[in-house]
Protein backbone atom coordinates (compact mmCIF):
# COMPACT_ATOMS: atom_id res chain seq x y z
CA UNK A 1 0.00 0.00 0.00
CA UNK A 2 1.60 3.25 -1.34
CA UNK A 3 0.56 6.74 0.94
CA UNK A 4 0.54 9.83 -0.70
CA UNK A 5 3.62 11.40 -0.20
CA UNK A 6 2.27 14.67 1.49
CA UNK A 7 0.13 12.00 4.04
CA UNK A 8 3.23 10.48 4.70
CA UNK A 9 5.03 13.32 5.37
CA UNK A 10 2.65 14.68 7.49
CA UNK A 11 2.63 11.46 9.93
CA UNK A 12 6.27 12.20 10.17
CA UNK A 13 6.02 15.51 11.35
CA UNK A 14 3.36 14.68 13.94
CA UNK A 15 5.30 11.67 14.69
CA UNK A 16 8.46 13.74 15.65
CA UNK A 17 6.46 16.59 17.52
CA UNK A 18 4.44 13.99 19.53
CA UNK A 19 7.65 11.60 20.24
CA UNK A 20 10.70 13.31 19.57
CA UNK A 21 12.07 10.66 17.22
CA UNK A 22 12.89 11.52 13.66
CA UNK A 23 11.52 8.61 11.16
CA UNK A 24 12.91 7.85 7.43
CA UNK A 25 10.60 8.41 4.96
CA UNK A 26 10.29 4.91 4.77
CA UNK A 27 9.69 4.02 8.19
CA UNK A 28 6.83 6.60 8.48
CA UNK A 29 5.24 5.33 5.55
CA UNK A 30 5.47 1.50 7.10
CA UNK A 31 4.19 3.09 11.04
CA UNK A 32 1.53 5.22 9.41
CA UNK A 33 0.13 2.57 7.52
CA UNK A 34 0.15 -0.14 10.59
CA UNK A 35 -1.26 2.45 12.68
CA UNK A 36 -4.47 3.41 9.94
CA UNK A 37 -4.56 -0.88 10.27
CA UNK A 38 -4.61 -0.96 13.82
CA UNK A 39 -7.45 2.09 13.96
CA UNK A 40 -9.64 -0.04 11.53
CA UNK A 41 -9.24 -3.30 13.62
CA UNK A 42 -10.67 -1.20 16.67
CA UNK A 43 -13.44 0.08 14.88
CA UNK A 44 -14.68 -2.05 12.65
CA UNK A 45 -13.94 -0.20 9.83
CA UNK A 46 -12.78 -2.30 6.53
CA UNK A 47 -8.96 -1.71 5.43
CA UNK A 48 -7.83 -0.16 2.09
Amino acid sequence: MNFPKEAVIQFKEIYERKFGEVLSFEEAEVRAINFLELMALITGLPKR
